[in-house]
């Protein structure tokens, strides 16, 4: 592995760093400069390791400079900064990413535009992808056993169902863009990657790139593939085909050209899994033939549902309910004002802070404009609907005439996810992760609650929106002697911990 004073070549045409010890650059053959230094600076970020390149750009490990936290940097290349449109393009990549704030869908923590560099700052993960999973396994070992394949799938369906419910459709979920690590005690743990080609719904009604056929010809739905306009249950079809891989080691329409993959999406009913593998139980392979319906309105009609099927087969509950709730929405639920969390900064000049107040005051609680750039058309649109999941305690509107009361957003998120929240009165708000909208400046106290965790409360008082997150640390055992953290005495627990930070974005390093 290579450390920072070996990224020290920057190649003049694609403009990636890449280590000391090449001449040439690996992507576009051209001799690469003599090493220097600051090659492997960028922005507050020193680059550690080139972890691959893609058709848009490379993604690199970093550290922080000043606060030690190391990310991952994914640039845009070179050639491409000066295209608005393939700015645009990135930036709803990062966009599309950051909002829908799920843990099982990979975080993205800022978008920096600056001269030549153009990139956007996420989480580092350690593991392998799920392709790896499926087929670097020795023969012998044969597919991911049904049990341990639910598990994956059930993430994954949880982090789609959170996905959909903010108007966002993946259409390149595959094997390769589904990563698993190790976190919080937990093997397996799923995070979805690589938004780049996902379609953001818009108001009008057209997609992002309306007609085109984007993605990978193995995994699309045979709506994708016709080239029409699609929704969530696209990405369940994809589901269904990484399940099928995953249960029998065997794509579902794999080899051929592009052109004979995609004939076959559209035309030619899938094997049953039992073919490949006799012991699969009979409701299990109905279950995901039913995500591979080539008619989208036989499909499941959620990611949730698709899990319940798989769960239902194998006779067993869904593993975390609680991941779900990002994408329930309660029945007669209006849309709301719904705040990311971590605002992007986008291509385009945005409307006010004070514009987009009085616009939510005056609107009935109708969203601020958001001027979002996606791929090559600059536009302006409402934020997405409040997933259907968030559970939102909101404040009431005053009758007309009455006075304007400004408000804000507040993220509230809790690791594991789950954990019911209750205000400064007691009585609970909802289930994280939720939004909740409050006066702006009022000080708030909430707390959090999860069976089998300590109770975490937090105190504070937000004049803009903001995100109050929360890591929920397990019930020690009976007779347990608290540790200390950090080499530090353990404290007696504070009845209300001081004030959360007032900034409207959340620092990605204080987690």
């Amino acid at each position: 592995m290579p450390d920072a004073a070996g990224l020290t070549r920057r190649c003049p045409a694609c403009g990636y760093r890449f280590e000391a010890n090449l001449s040439v650059c690996p992507v576009d053959h051209r001799k690469l400069p003599p090493a220097d230094q600051a090659a492997a600076e960028l922005g507050s970020y020193r680059l550690l390791q080139r972890l691959g390149e893609g058709g848009m750009g490379a993604v690199y490990r970093a550290v922080h400079r000043k606060l030690g936290r190391e990310v991952a940097i994914k640039v845009l290349q070179k050639d491409l900064t000066s295209d608005r449109g393939i700015i645009n393009r990135f930036f709803h990549e990062a966009r599309a990413a950051n909002t829908i704030r799920h843990e099982n869908v990979i975080e993205v923590y800022d978008f920096v535009e600056d001269g030549e560099n153009v990139y956007f700052v996420m989480e580092l993960l350690r593991g392998r992808d799920l392709h790896d999973t499926i087929h670097r396994r020795p023969a012998a070992q044969g597919p991911i056993e049904p049990a341990r394949a639910l598990f994956i799938i059930e993430q994954i369906a949880a982090g789609l169902h959170a996905t959909h419910a903010r108007d966002i459709v993946h259409r390149d979920l595959k094997p390769e863009n589904i990563f698993l690590c190790h976190r919080h005690g937990v093997n397996d743990f799923v995070k979805i990657i690589d938004f780049g080609v996902a379609k953001l719904d818009r108001p009008d009604g057209l997609s992002t790139v309306a007609g085109a056929v984007l993605g990978t010809p193995e995994y699309i739905a045979p709506e994708q593939a016709r080239g029409l306009n699609i929704d969530g249950r696209a990405d369940i079809y994809s589901l269904g085909c990484i399940a099928y891989e995953m249960l029998t080691r065997h794509q579902v329409f794999g080899g051929g050209t592009r052109a004979d993959v995609l004939t076959r999406q559209i035309k030619v009913d899938p094997p049953p899994l039992r073919r490949f593998v006799h012991d699969l139980p009979p409701a299990l392979d109905a279950a995901v033939l039913q995500a591979l319906a080539k008619d989208a309105r036989a499909r499941p009609a959620t990611a949730r549902v698709f899990a319940e099927s798989l769960a239902a087969a194998l006779e067993r509950p869904l593993h975390d309910p609680g991941a779900f709730h990002a994408g329930d929405r309660p029945s007669g639920s209006r849309p709301r004002r719904r705040s990311t969390g971590l605002v992007l900064r986008a291509p385009a000049a945005t409307a006010s802070r004070r514009a987009r107040v009085l616009r939510w005051s005056l609107g009935g609680l109708t969203a601020a404009l958001f001027a979002g750039a996606v791929f090559s058309v600059q536009l302006r649109r409402t934020p997405p609907t409040l997933p259907a999941s968030a559970p939102v305690a909101a404040i009431t509107p005053p009758a007309h005439g009455g006075p304007v009361v400004a408000t804000v957003t507040v993220l509230l998120q809790s690791t594991p996810s789950g954990a019911e929240v209750a205000g400064t009165n007691g009585v609970s708000i909802g289930a994280t992760p939720m939004s909740w909208v409050v006066p702006a400046g009022a000080e708030q106290v909430v707390r959090f609650r999860k069976t089998g965790f300590e109770p975490v409360t937090r105190q504070f008082r937000a004049s803009s929106d903001t995100t109050v997150a929360v890591q929920l640390v397990a019930t020690p055992p009976a007779g347990a002697v608290p540790r200390a953290r950090r080499g530090r005495p353990a404290r007696p627990p504070a009845s209300v911990p001081e004030l959360d930070s007032v900034a409207g974005t959340i620092d990605p390093f204080g987690k």
